[in-house]
């Protein structure tokens, strides 16, 4: 037998006694006389709890530490898968915050990216509208100038040519026909070099 196994015979007897007497006493207390003990009643006692004893650990001593040894190589056994799947659970859990973060960090930075290029978008928007205002701006502006150049040169057109006609009509009536032509063409010559060019 092991150390093991023998204290733990050692302490069942020590129990065993100490329950035969506890035993043997009370009943002593029971019968009515002083208390003291009935020695070979105790001493029989004590034997037959040793050979009790004696009978189980010899019997059943190796298949009782077989089974606790066998069980106890299960709970160990039991232990360490427990273990290892603990430390396969952390290392898949720490994996999985690992991607959680990743995703994160990708996550804010296309974020900041779409921040971005809507910043830039918005901006390039507000800087093709306002060319565009200042192009429609300037066309306008031109076209203004343009039309009002021609109603310029309009105005004046006719207004020479009501001068011309009045000028003829007056011209006719003082002068006779020979001279009145020649004047009439060198008036007109006159007032179309003298009068502005259209644009």
């Amino acid at each position: 037998m092991n150390h093991r196994t023998t204290t733990r015979i050692a302490v069942a007897l020590g129990v065993g006694v100490a329950v035969a007497l506890v035993a043997d006493v009370a009943a002593a207390a029971g019968e009515g006389g002083a208390p003291s003990p009935d020695w070979g009643r105790l001493g029989a006692s004590i034997v037959n709890f040793i050979i009790y004893v004696g009978a189980i650990a010899f019997l059943g001593g190796k298949m009782i530490n077989g089974f606790y040894a066998d069980r106890r190589g299960e709970l160990l056994k039991n232990i360490e898968a427990s273990k290892a799947q603990r430390e396969a659970a952390e290392a898949e859990l720490a994996e999985h915050m690992a991607r959680l973060e990743a995703f994160d960090a990708e996550r804010t930075a296309l974020l900041a990216e779409f921040r971005e290029l809507g910043e830039r978008e918005r901006e390039r928007i507000v800087a093709d509208a306002r060319d565009a205002a200042e192009k429609m701006k300037a066309d306008a502006a031109l076209t203004a100038s343009v039309e009002a150049r021609r109603a310029t040169a309009d105005i004046e057109a006719r207004l020479i040519d009501r001068a011309l006609a009045g000028a003829k009509a007056e011209l006719e009536k003082r002068l006779d026909a020979g001279a009145r032509a020649s004047l009439i063409d060198a008036g007109i010559d006159a007032v179309r070099t003298s009068s502005p060019t259209v644009h």
